[in-house]
């Protein structure tokens, strides 16, 4: 009594935790498995789930949801528990998202604040694991709502300025002529970075020879530097002439003298400067310029601009099939047509084609070079000439650009008329023609020894990759580099990318501006490979200025290198940036190697603590089968010696028997009926019974002793041929005393009889299996030994009709001194050393219920060929 309250003398504490509103799960400590042991209905409601689960493993029940390939309740939860089985603390975790099975099958997202809490025995150990979760799924769901309406709020908004931007368009109107100046003004200033793109790379080319040639003794200059120097003088020469051209035109003060002229005769020998270009370049060349009825009036000069532009902007973007010049007679004026099956123009780009400065973006074309003048200019001297110029193009196709051209001279001033003898042509076709064959093919990669008088081996040299799209550029960086190290040449980004991708090289020297792959897609390209990431790159560009070396460093290259450039300022770059690699590479691989080392450290120490754990697993498993092995041994030899003491004696009395039943026999063969009943018949057949029970059982005894002997002789050092059938005879004869009337033994046996085995280990095992059955039995039963052959194994089967094993158990029943007895009553080791013995038959042992309840166990090992065929 307390309080006046009255306690009851006992409480039931399962039911009062089971029926805890709390969500309650308890866990035993058996990590990795954790199995379930108990649980309060509100955690069963709020999983779904019944008390049938209890005894499965925690993450077996719940494991992660397989279409969630983030989720992660499962791990941070396992982490938990780790944590509170090495601290014995209770562990607190953050609130989890698990996806919990409903009873549709599908998954429920719940959000669980969890905490794991040890539950610790008299002596301090874990005994249990109470995982305790408050649910705060709703809190979670109101506060994503609450999100959503923020979303909508947010949304209203954006339709608020959606409209008041309307209203600004409104206004915007009223100053589009300011923007199209403005637009104007951006046009020019990417034509002038176009422009100075187009000068850089020629200055280079004429100031790098020179500054080379200052700087020998004696003073002098190679053939091929005069030759890249002349040509790349007449590129600047016709870039000024252009932009000449484009200022006159602009202001007017360009004037034209028309002269009549044989116009099919003019354009066929214009058009067949380019027979050797497009002859190496596997193009087909087709000019079609008949006669003209009469003589058309053009500027030569001005009209040899127009053919020339448009046969190299049609070589520069057709890569295969074919090229086509021709001329056609409509009356009242000419057409030329200049038709190619390049790679064509995108539609949104045929409006502005003809655009001063503007370049087709991302086309792909033989070169990056160009200023966006050409297509402009042949525009406006078509103007000049009373005509037009139009185009067609398709993608992937080619494209067909047309140049009308009015027949006769009425459409000219007067004064702009000259005779046919003072036209005049400028001759431009071999600058033209020499400038397109830079565009053609990528020169041989350029090898060199080492430097004169040098040591130098080629396996010792750097290898650099030298990227540009004009070959004067590329062949002057090439011999450059090429007294030093070893230099491959690419005319663009996708063949220096394909060239790196075959043999990495120790550094990149790219342009920035390339067709097909500039040099900053390169750059990407490279540093998202772990084979080419540490690559060192040099970006050259045209771009000056402060602020575009800041860009260039910020893509992620080495080094920026502004065109034009002096040569030591460049062997000065590149070999910082070598010898900068060469310690990174270097570094590198001591890292790699301390690594390796440390890895096989690591590995070496783990398989040595491996080792030694399974030694001490062996040790630990063997030891109570050598203890047992030894008694086993003690056993056979005491029973050799007490069956070889009782036989002696066993005989003589069964002798003496036999000779008493044969006196008395005789006797009572001699005897008178009346007599033998005065002498006491009924006694007389009591002597003879009894005496005839006791040779019955000294024949059983006899029986025993061969028996015991036989179980005496089993060898469990070495395999041999054992009969089956002797084996179970002797352990049930063993077992024989446990044995009652509530109890039968049956025997299922089927062939083969003699095996190949371990006999007194087998004895061993079968003797425990039989015991452990017996155990099981309370009252009336059944014990069944079964052998059989299964999929080339023999099977040893004993089962009996008790209460079975918990599924929960069946893992741990083959554990060492794991037990389901009352303390003292056995020791655990009985199914483990079956266990053992199994192994050492390279067979297994398992566990299983019987057909209608109880326990099932099988011991299984592979059997001999021989011992198949019987």
């Amino acid at each position: 009594m307390n309080d006046g309250v009255r306690v009851p003398a006992s409480l039931d504490f399962r039911l009062l935790f089971e029926a805890s509103p709390d969500i309650l799960l308890v866990l035993l400590p058996d990590a990795p498995r954790f199995t379930m042991v108990g649980a309060t209905e509100a955690r069963l409601a709020a999983t779904h789930t019944t008390r049938e689960t209890m005894g499965r493993g925690l993450f077996e029940q719940f494991p992660d949801n397989p279409d969630d390939p983030s989720a992660t309740g499962t791990s941070q939860l396992r982490a938990s528990l780790m944590r509170v089985l090495s601290t014995r603390r209770a562990d607190t975790m953050a609130v989890q998202k698990y996806d919990i099975r409903g009873p549709d099958g599908t998954f429920q997202s719940k959000y669980w604040s969890p905490k794991n809490i040890p539950v610790l025995s008299p002596n301090g150990d874990i005994a249990y694991i109470l995982h305790r979760v408050e649910d705060v799924t709703d809190l979670i769901q109101a506060s994503e709502l609450g999100q959503e309406l923020r979303d909508r709020t947010q949304q209203m908004e954006r339709e608020v300025v959606a409209r008041s931007r309307e209203l600004a368009q409104a206004n915007q109107s009223l100053r589009d002529a300011n923007a199209r100046l403005g637009d104007l003004d951006a046009a020019k200033t990417v034509f002038f970075s176009s422009v100075s793109h187009e000068f850089r790379t020629p200055l280079t080319l004429l100031l790098g020879p020179l500054e080379s040639a200052l700087a020998r003794r004696p003073l002098a200059l190679s053939p091929e530097e005069v030759s890249s120097m002349h040509r790349n003088a007449l590129r600047l020469l016709r870039l000024v002439n252009s932009l000449l051209d484009f200022s006159r035109i602009e202001a007017g003060g360009l004037r034209l003298r028309f002269a009549p002229t044989d116009l099919s005769r003019l354009t066929a020998g214009l058009a067949a400067s380019f027979q050797s270009l497009m002859d190496e370049s596997g193009l087909r060349f087709v000019v079609d310029c008949p006669e003209m009825p009469e003589l058309l009036y053009v500027d030569r000069t001005q009209w040899e601009k127009v053919v020339l532009n448009l046969l190299s902007n049609a070589f520069k973007f057709t890569f295969s099939g074919e090229i086509r010049v021709s001329l056609e007679w409509h009356g009242d004026h000419v057409r030329l047509l200049v038709r190619d099956t390049g790679t064509g123009i995108p539609p949104g780009e045929l409006e502005r084609i003809f655009e001063r400065f503007h370049r087709v973006s991302g086309a792909k074309g033989r070169s990056f070079e160009g200023t966006g003048i050409g297509l402009a200019l042949v525009h406006d001297l078509a103007r000049l000439h009373g005509g037009s110029v139009t185009v067609h193009s398709n993608v992937g196709e080619g494209s067909t650009f047309t140049v009308s051209l009015p027949t006769g001279s009425a459409h000219l001033a007067r004064e702009d008329l000259v005779p046919a003898d003072e036209g005049e042509t400028a001759d431009l076709a071999p600058n033209q023609q020499l400038e397109a064959r830079q565009w053609l093919t990528p020169e041989a990669a350029v090898g060199a020894t080492g430097l004169a008088g040098g040591t130098a081996t080629l396996a010792e040299r750097d290898r650099i990759l030298v990227v540009d799209d004009n070959a004067d550029m590329r062949a002057y960086l090439a011999g450059l580099l090429a007294r030093h190290w070893d230099v491959e040449t690419a005319t663009d980004g996708a063949d220096a990318l394909a060239a790196a991708r075959r043999q990495a090289p120790d550094l990149v020297l790219s342009d920035v501006m390339m067709p097909v792959m500039d040099g900053v897609a390169l750059l990407a390209e490279l540093r998202s490979n772990p084979a080419t990431s540490t690559i060192p790159v040099i970006l050259l560009s045209a771009r000056a200025g402060e602020e575009a070396r800041l860009e260039g460093i910020e893509t992620g290259a080495d080094d920026y290198l502004v065109k034009p450039f002096a040569a030591r300022e460049l062997f000065a770059r590149v070999s910082t940036h070598l010898s900068m690699a060469r310690v990174r590479r270097a570094a590198e691989e001591t890292a790699r190697e301390l690594a390796d080392t440390r890895a096989k450290l690591i590995h070496e120490l783990e398989q040595t603590n491996r080792n030694l754990l399974a030694s001490y697993n062996q040790l630990a498993e063997t030891q109570p089968q050598l203890v047992h092995a030894a008694k086993m041994a003690s056993l056979g030899e005491l029973v050799a010696g007490i069956a070889h003491e009782i036989n002696n004696p066993l005989a003589f009395v069964k002798s003496h028997v036999a000779t008493v039943q044969n006196i008395l026999s005789g006797v009572e063969s001699k005897l008178d009926p009346e007599l033998l009943a005065l002498l006491g018949s009924e006694d007389w057949r009591k002597a003879v019974v009894r005496l005839a029970d006791a040779e019955r059982g000294l024949i059983r005894i006899q029986d025993l002793i061969v028996k015991l002997r036989s179980f005496s002789r089993l060898d469990e050092g070495q395999r041999k041929v054992a009969s089956i059938r002797e084996c179970i005879e002797s352990t049930v004869s063993i077992l024989r005393h446990r044995l009652d009337e509530e109890i039968r033994i049956v025997h299922r046996l089927e062939a083969p009889d003699l095996v190949d085995c371990y006999p007194g280990l087998l004895n061993q095992a079968l003797l425990n299996l039989v015991s452990n059955a017996l155990d099981a039995i309370a009252g009336n039963g059944e014990v069944t030994i079964a052998t059989s052959v299964r999929q080339g194994n023999f099977e040893l089967m004993v089962s009996d009709t008790g209460p079975g094993i918990p599924a929960a158990l069946r893992d741990r029943v083959l554990e060492p001194f794991f037990t389901t007895k009352p303390v003292g009553q056995g020791t655990g080791l009985g199914l483990s050393i079956a266990y053992s013995i199994a192994k050492k038959h390279d067979g297994e042992l398992t566990v299983g219920s019987a057909p209608g309840g109880g326990a099932e166990v099988t011991l299984a090992f592979p059997l001999l060929e021989l011992e198949l065929a019987q």
